[in-house]
């Protein structure tokens, strides 16, 4: 009698008493793998084979996808990556000059409107004065530059007046409109700032402002 080894699809003749003795259980001459002999057992040799060819055929490969497919795939698991990114941290990005240059040469290719762009590490105030007025109220002035290649608006500048004992006594917050009267900082100008406030409910020891 024969038997095949599912291991190697090797053909191996057997006698009832090996069977008897090992239990069915055989091991392989060609591989040395333990298999189970009364599977695959028949009378002659080619009868195995036939049965093996069989079983193979009966066995379903999984069909994988194509390569066109996994790369349509990627494709689109990149865009939605990129897609996300821009989405949460657009404005962080922005921040970035190469970015916003990137962004603007593309925007106006396909005729679309790129963020405004904001970096508060650009832009800084100098000569910064506050003087008591006969009134009692303030007058807090300064000059603010747009140190960036790009124009920058949105800019907010945060005002807090302080006590002697250097206790906040007022807070203002003032936009771009009303620091220099124009809505948009060109890169690289200057613009003077001339802040009128009212007078507060203690005497001012101090000031300190903030961007943003």
């Amino acid at each position: 009698m024969f038997t095949r080894c599912p291991n190697c699809d090797a053909t191996q003749a057997v006698t009832v008493g090996q069977l008897r003795q090992q239990r069915g259980l055989l091991t392989c001459d060609i591989c040395g793998q333990r298999f189970d002999g009364l599977a695959d057992l028949s009378d002659d040799a080619s009868q195995a084979r036939v049965r093996a060819n069989n079983l193979t055929k009966t066995v379903a490969k999984p069909e994988w996808p194509g390569f066109s497919v996994w790369k349509s795939a990627s494709v689109v698991a990149f865009v939605t990556l990129l897609g996300q990114v821009f989405y949460f941290e657009s404005e962080n990005l922005y921040r970035s000059s190469a970015v916003a240059a990137a962004w603007q040469r593309l925007c106006g290719m396909v005729a679309c409107q790129p963020p405004i762009y904001k970096s508060d590490r650009e832009l800084s105030v100098s000569h910064t004065d506050l003087q008591r007025q006969s009134d009692n109220s303030y007058l807090f002035s300064a000059a603010i530059t747009n140190h960036a290649d790009f124009s920058q608006e949105g800019t907010v500048l945060r005002l807090t007046l302080l006590g002697f004992n250097g206790q906040a006594i007022a807070e203002r917050a003032f936009s771009l409109p009303q620091l220099a009267g124009v809505a948009v900082l060109k890169p690289d100008q200057t613009l003077p700032i001339r802040l009128h406030i009212a007078a507060p409910g203690a005497q001012v020891g101090g000031y300190v402002f903030k961007l943003s």
